[in-house]
């Protein structure tokens, strides 16, 4: 009877293991859930920083127009004091000095606008280059994100999968055992009350068979 008392206490230990095994896993999908709410939280970030970075091409954009525009605003303008100069000049001899004066005033002005555009042109193109490649930079870490963010999805899918199989494997284990177990006792308790019955009828018919004998005794 000792002996199989240890045996039960032993399959009482079992479902402990496997259940400490299931929530094994069940942390681990809880840590990888966690890594894809981070990885989702660094994409929206991400997609934030592109929607900013869109806006500041747009107004560097709508700067460069209207420098130009200021730019050929200013050509026309010398243009027409040109040619003001030129009429003047026919006209008014002696203000060609001055007029000489405010051409070559104008000319050193519109070199040095066209001074200014050029080197705002060349800053403005690396500036939008620049946001080009780190605009191509961020598209290809989101594209990386998204990709791992897919990846542990897939991940986390497969361990809650599995960890729903093995429980169910284990459960139905268990339920195998103590099935078995069940038996195991009902047929013994059957057998222990077949031999009972045995004895109480071996019994029984010693006593008939003492009763006979003493009939004959008394004939």
């Amino acid at each position: 009877m000792s002996s199989k008392k240890d045996k039960g206490g032993k399959g009482k230990v079992e479902p402990v293991a496997e259940v400490a095994a299931v929530s094994g896993d069940a942390n681990k999908v809880i840590e990888l859930e966690s890594q894809v709410k981070e990885l989702k939280v660094a994409l929206r970030k991400a997609e934030e920083t592109l929607a900013a970075r869109d806006h500041e091409m747009e107004m560097m954009r709508a700067e460069t127009a209207s420098s130009r525009e200021k730019v050929a605003d200013a050509l026309r303008n010398s243009a027409r004091r040109i040619a003001q100069v030129a009429l003047l000049e026919a006209t008014l001899e002696e203000q060609r000095r001055k007029e000489e004066m405010l051409e070559v005033e104008l000319h050193k002005h519109s070199q040095m606008m066209d001074s200014v555009m050029n080197y705002r042109d060349k800053e403005t193109s690396r500036e939008y280059h620049e946001i080009l490649r780190e605009n191509a930079e961020l598209s290809e870490k989101c594209a990386r994100w998204k990709q791992r963010a897919e990846m542990l999805q897939q991940e986390r899918w497969e361990f809650v999968r599995k960890w729903k199989k093995e429980r169910v494997e284990a459960i139905e284990s268990n339920m195998e055992a103590a099935d078995l177990k069940l038996n195991q006792k009902l047929n013994k308790a059957l057998d222990s009350d077949g031999e009972e019955r045995e004895d109480s009828d071996e019994e029984v018919a010693e006593e008939h068979t003492e009763d006979a004998g003493a009939d004959d005794d008394g004939w």
